[in-house]
């Protein structure tokens, strides 16, 4: 591979380097996307309201004071009788007082248990109150989700369309064939580019011969965590002073300019043609794609 000219070389590593951190980037926000969906879908989690126990209505001692009245009230109304017919007051006062107790045995536990009734009538409309609520609130949370996942799977969409977008120009880029197969990923992409830009040198084989990607990938993997913003951010900012249609017209004219006095022809011709088709396309690309200074 012969030396190329660095006004087309350069910027088209920066392109083929920054596509492939924004296509991180892209993938990084299709995954958030996803887990914000997967969340929405699964996190409706409300406490179901739980009935408070009922007080027993009717157990042993119920019974057995009921049974006791019963007794009590049975003996002294018979005793009370006696006294009536055979005419003497023996007793009397014991004989009523008895009765009186027996009634008041017999009717306590009835009035014991009305109070028990309403008691767990009153649980039962506190449930009943509290679980109108929780569906209600449910269904409020369950139609919330559903938006909220309407809207992430739009979003979705969006980043999806994107990522279609950066893969497009990375394969555009690509296919002016400058790059082997083998250096066609994020790491050789980011090598390429910070061993070109930061030298004078403007051959790729001289750049791929000292490229030891077992070496290198530490330091690229560091790069790639602490730099990639800014790298990002450098090349939307130079892509952003073409914005306008008439800058972007402006450079391409220069380009050509250029390339017109290097004199080239045949292949090599039609390569820096793609080279500069795909720096104009990429910078088009970035100077639309606020989305690389965000956060």
């Amino acid at each position: 591979m012969a030396s190329l000219n660095r006004e087309f070389l350069v910027p088209y590593l920066q392109n083929v380097c920054s596509l492939h951190l924004a296509l991180r980037k892209v993938e990084q926000k299709m995954r958030k996307v996803n887990y914000l969906i997967f969340e929405a879908e699964n996190g409706v989690t409300l406490d179901k309201p739980q009935r408070k126990e009922y007080v027993v209505e009717k157990n042993r001692s119920f019974y057995a004071v009921t049974g006791i009245g019963c007794v009590v009230a049975v003996f002294s109304g018979m005793f009370f009788a006696l006294n009536i017919i055979g005419g003497t007051r023996i007793g009397l006062p014991w004989t009523v007082s008895g009765m009186a107790v027996g009634i008041l045995l017999l009717v306590l536990p009835q009035l014991f248990a009305n109070a028990r009734r309403e008691q767990n009538r009153r649980i039962d409309q506190e449930f009943d109150r509290e679980f109108d609520r929780y569906r209600a609130e449910l269904a409020e949370a369950v139609e919330k989700s559903a938006n909220a996942v309407s809207k992430l799977k739009l979003r979705l969409q969006e980043w999806e369309q994107e990522k279609k977008r950066v893969d497009e120009l990375l394969q555009m880029a690509y296919s002016v064939n400058l790059i082997p197969m083998a250096y066609r990923n994020i790491y050789g992409a980011l090598y390429l580019y910070e061993w070109i830009c930061t030298s004078r040198f403007d051959d790729l084989n001289v750049a791929l011969q000292s490229f030891d990607l077992e070496r290198s990938k530490d330091k690229l993997n560091h790069i790639i965590l602490t730099q990639s913003d800014a790298i990002l951010v450098h090349t939307k900012s130079m892509a952003d002073q073409t914005k306008t249609f008439v800058a972007q017209k402006q450079q391409e004219v220069v380009l050509r300019s250029k390339l017109e006095n290097m004199g080239c022809v045949g292949e090599e011709r039609e390569m820096y043609e793609t080279m500069l088709e795909i720096n104009l396309d990429a910078t088009a690309y970035f100077a639309a794609s606020d989305y690389l200074i965000q956060i």
